[in-house]
């Protein structure tokens, strides 16, 4: 797995805990199932889907930090929930009151 670190705002650690976290639970070597390559890079970001609710967006509840690995072949990409992977703590998303 590769990524851009100088775009990232994954830090080394973080990254470092994806890329065990998938070597862990991942089939190796894992193949994309759209070009049936085996080169991914991780994305640089955490992202979060913004849930909808009814026909507007609710950005207070719901969010979900992940992270992406993108096939370097076809551009697949997969999402990975941050919290389960152990990327970031539950308690690094929540503002405090």
């Amino acid at each position: 797995m590769t990524n851009n670190k100088e775009k990232s705002t994954l830090n080394p650690e973080q990254l470092e805990r994806a890329i065990q976290w998938l070597n862990q639970k991942t089939v190796s070597p894992l193949t994309c199932e759209s070009c049936h390559h085996d080169k991914w890079m991780i994305g640089p970001d955490i992202v979060a889907p913004m849930p909808l609710i009814g026909n507007s967006y609710n950005l207070e509840e719901g969010l979900i930090p992940q992270f992406t690995i993108t096939c370097t072949n076809c551009g697949n990409t997969k999402y990975y929930n941050a919290i389960i992977a152990g990327v970031v703590k539950d308690d690094e998303n929540k503002d405090d009151d």
